[in-house]
């Protein structure tokens, strides 16, 4: 089974590509504004993005019925305000980067 990763030109770390973990094991490399083809296991996998092992997205377990969805890596807005970089602190660290099934036609281009 196979979904789709797509990162947003996003301010927080755009310029450090993210480690792609399936069941956390790293499968792939994510750069700022690329789209990728991530292949799971048939039965379903948990989904995670880290940067530098610092920061991550909370792990999303994908299912079978997700096959071929694009989900869509950016970075929450609180992160706007993170005038103490308190998003290196653990509980907030796991929550840099977000994971989410995209909207339809907001999807980058292959």
């Amino acid at each position: 089974m196979c979904i789709y990763l797509a990162r947003r030109a996003v301010f927080s770390g755009a310029l450090v590509p993210l480690d792609v973990l399936v069941d956390g094991q790293k499968v792939a490399v994510l750069r700022r504004g690329e789209r990728i083809q991530v292949q799971l296991p048939d039965h379903g996998a948990k989904l995670q993005v880290v940067m530098q092992q610092f920061t991550r997205s909370p792990v999303v377990h994908i299912a079978p019925s997700d096959q071929g969805t694009t989900f869509d890596c950016g970075t929450p807005l609180w992160l706007l305000i993170d005038f103490f970089s308190l998003a290196y602190l653990p509980g907030l660290r796991d929550r840099v980067f977000y994971l989410r099934k995209s909207r339809g036609t907001a999807a980058l281009e292959p």
